[in-house]
């Protein structure tokens, strides 16, 4: 029997990253803001049990919102550009992100295939890059996941985390 779970709601996934990461592993498909799931309705606490208790590979998440605005990086015209829609430099310029987006709030559909998902979240965990999902995109950042660890970076070190980036985007273009 398929269960259907509602995993996005307003452009904002209603479950973590990590969740959605492990499930789509286990088959599930993704259709509008919904996820379908062979298993029995009984066995649904089980399966949830069985995933939130995992010692497998969890998705890292940034633990602080940094102050200040962050700045649109304009000129993206390269391996850069062939994933992200948008790249930002924040946090004083100690940070990069990018906007990989993968949900149309419009359409309430999914942009890209489960499999390609997949890729992206084993890509975040082997480079250990912090991530989160924010109206529709999942934004992928060389910010470390703590406030203390990121505010010994000296500004413009943003500029180290390019490389860092490109690498994980050729990876998961691949």
């Amino acid at each position: 029997m398929t269960t259907k779970f509602k995993v996005v709601d307003n452009g904002d996934l209603t479950i973590n990253l990590t969740l959605l990461y492990i499930l789509l592993r286990k088959g599930a498909l993704l259709r509008g803001p919904f996820l379908y799931l062979d298993v029995q309705p009984t066995d649904i606490e089980k399966l949830l049990n069985e995933v939130l208790n995992s010692s497998g590979p969890k998705i890292p998440t940034v633990n602080f919102c940094p102050h200040d605005e962050p700045i649109r990086i304009y000129d993206v015209d390269d391996v850069l550009g062939q994933l992200c829609l948008e790249v930002y430099r924040y946090f004083n310029d100690r940070c990069l992100a990018c906007a990989i987006k993968v949900y149309s709030i419009l359409s309430e559909n999914w942009l890209v295939s489960e499999e390609l998902l997949i890729k992206i979240f084993e890509k975040i965990i082997k480079y250990e890059l912090p991530a989160e999902f924010n109206n529709g995109s999942i934004v992928v950042t060389t910010c470390p996941t703590n406030y203390e660890d990121a505010s010994k970076l000296i500004p413009g070190a943003y500029v180290d985390g390019i490389n860092m980036l490109k690498n994980f985007i050729r990876e998961v273009l691949s």
